[in-house]
């Protein structure tokens, strides 16, 4: 027989106990969401950097066979369909005024004897050398740059467009 004396016995959670476990696991869950996205953004970082010193030394191979740098990044790719200094496709040639969204784009630019500044004015005649800049996700600019033969120096220019 039951009497008033005794307490019963209750099984399950407060209302209490149940938002602080949901508080938690939305913490956590917020801290492994931006720890990801950090780590993608380096991974990403790293492989357009890649993309941008493996183009730079193409570019001086090409150099070292045709006894000039390429005028366009397509000239790595091809030349006359037979030779292949960087596959046919997977490297784009882009602005850069925003993140890609693949990390092989990068920004092929021209450095020669011109006192111009456009891309265009540097020719087969006075190209001297190459930058080649890539997008660093972790700092979202496009700074950072791999370089092929002569950049910087007198009478050599680097025009942005």
């Amino acid at each position: 027989m039951k009497t008033y004396s005794q307490k019963a016995i209750s099984s399950g959670f407060t209302i209490v106990e149940l938002l602080v476990v949901v508080v938690i696991i939305g913490i956590l869950a917020s801290i492994v969401i931006v720890s990801y996205s950090g780590i993608t953004a380096r991974a990403n970082t790293s492989a357009a950097q890649t993309a941008a010193r493996t183009i730079a030394q193409k570019s001086e191979l090409y150099a070292i066979e045709k006894s000039r740098y390429p005028l366009q990044l397509s000239d790595l790719t091809s030349e006359n369909g037979t030779t292949y200094y960087l596959p046919p496709s997977g490297y784009t040639n882009s602005t850069l005024t925003g993140a890609p969204e693949i990390p092989s784009s990068v920004k092929f630019l021209k450095c020669g004897t011109t006192p111009n500044t456009q891309q265009s004015d540097i020719t087969l005649t006075n190209i001297k050398g190459l930058r080649i800049y890539y997008w660093s996700y972790t700092d979202m600019n496009a700074n950072g740059y791999a370089r092929a033969g002569v950049d910087v120096g007198s009478g050599i220019n680097c025009p942005t467009s």
